[in-house]
């Protein structure tokens, strides 16, 4: 095989694989961490191709119901905690989409009301594939039944029921964390 031959079929192999094409950094011989706080959606480009996104999301958490005459009002639901991985296509070439989801306002105590539920927080990882933890629900209103009851759990992983409780005030905000 002459030389010409081997240097076309060299860049012929070099062309299809899309690593090539991107500047050779060194990988770190430990695990990048990227935390996400910011309520809202962003887009985020991983640093390396390839390799595996282990991730933990967290739902916005139910905001407390509001209480009046010294009624006890529910506490809001905890979100959803979504723990596992992915492992990214080593010729991504656009960003994942991350939300961050906001714990929900809590009830007034005049007139009263319930607490809004949390917002979900996800990663779109492509337009087929998104993972989602869901928000906890609000808390009821001191009056809602005979007392404010708490707001429900996200689903199944963790994030437990909002408890009954409450005083003459408002009730608190939910938080994601």
């Amino acid at each position: 095989m002459t030389n010409t031959v081997r240097n076309k079929r060299a860049k012929l192999l070099r062309a299809k694989s899309c690593l090539t094409r991107l500047p050779i950094k060194p990988l770190p011989s430990y695990p990048l961490t990227f935390t996400f706080i910011d309520v809202g959606v962003q887009d985020w480009m991983p640093p390396l191709p390839g390799g595996r996104i282990v991730y933990l999301i967290v739902g916005g958490g139910g905001g407390g119901g509001g209480s009046h005459d010294n009624g006890a009002a529910g506490g809001g639901g905890g979100g959803q905690v979504r723990i596992g991985f992915f492992d990214l296509d080593k010729c991504l070439t656009t960003p994942l989409q991350i939300t961050v989801g906001d714990g929900g306002a809590g009830g007034a105590s005049s007139p009263e009301s319930s607490g809004s539920s949390g917002e979900d927080s996800m990663i779109v990882v492509s337009p087929s594939s998104t993972i989602t933890a869901y928000g906890g629900s609000g808390g009821y209103y001191s009056r809602y039944v005979q007392s404010g009851a708490g707001g429900a759990k996200a689903t199944d992983s963790a994030g437990g029921a909002g408890g009954v409780g409450g005083s003459f005030s408002r009730g608190g905000g939910g938080r994601w964390w």
